[in-house]
C-alpha cells in the first residue's frame, strides 16, 4: 500500500532524483522537459520559498511518485506528475491527481489544472478519464522547438466530495 503525503523540503535530493527518473524518458527530445535541467538545490529552495508543495507516494520509505502543485486564486494548478520507471502501472499517477482533487475540494477549491504536452497522448488520454478536458491549446518554445501543448482542467463541483474521498480509497487498496 502507497501513502500519499506532503513532502518536506529536506526530502528534495530524493523528489528531484525521482523526478530526474521519471523524466528521462524525455531527454533524447528534441525539446526535453525543462525539469531534467534543474538541481536538486533548486528544488529544495524553491520548497523552502513558498514556491510549490510537494505530494508524494511512498511505500516503506521510498518516494515511488510525486507531483508538485500550487494553490491559489485560479485553483490548484498542478505540475512534474512523474512515477518512477520501476513502479509505473500501479495507479500511482491516478492516486496522485485522486489526492490533489481531495486537496483542491477540502480548501473549497473550484478548479484543478494542469499544462500537457500534446505529443505525449497517454498523458492526455489519463487525465481525460479522470476527468479533464482540454480547455486551451498553444505552443511553448523549448530549445528553439516548438512544443504543441494544451491546459487541461477539471472543474470540482460542491456535490461531489464523497466521490473523490471514495477513489482515493479505492486506489489505496
Amino acid at each position: 500500500m502507497f501513502a500519499i503525503r506532503t513532502a518536506r523540503p529536506d526530502e528534495a535530493d530524493a523528489i528531484h532524483a525521482l523526478t530526474q527518473a521519471a523524466y528521462a524518458e524525455y531527454a533524447a527530445t528534441p525539446a526535453p522537459s525543462a525539469a531534467l535541467g534543474e538541481t536538486a538545490r533548486e528544488v529544495r529552495e524553491r520548497m523552502w520559498r513558498g514556491e510549490f508543495r510537494v505530494a508524494v507516494a511512498e511505500r516503506e520509505g521510498t518516494i515511488a511518485a510525486a507531483v508538485r502543485y500550487k494553490i491559489d486564486a485560479k485553483g490548484l494548478y498542478f505540475f512534474r506528475l512523474g512515477v518512477h520507471p520501476e513502479w509505473r502501472g500501479l495507479g500511482l499517477g491516478r492516486l496522485l491527481v485522486g489526492w490533489l482533487e481531495a486537496e483542491a475540494r477540502a480548501t473549497h477549491l473550484h478548479r484543478l489544472w494542469c499544462q500537457v504536452r500534446l505529443i505525449v497522448p497517454r498523458n492526455v488520454e489519463m487525465y481525460g478519464s479522470l476527468g479533464f478536458v482540454i480547455i486551451d491549446r498553444h505552443v511553448v518554445m523549448r530549445n528553439g522547438n516548438e512544443v504543441p501543448t494544451a491546459t487541461m482542467e477539471k472543474r470540482l463541483t460542491p456535490a461531489a466530495p464523497v466521490l473523490a474521498a471514495a477513489a482515493v480509497a479505492e486506489a489505496e487498496e
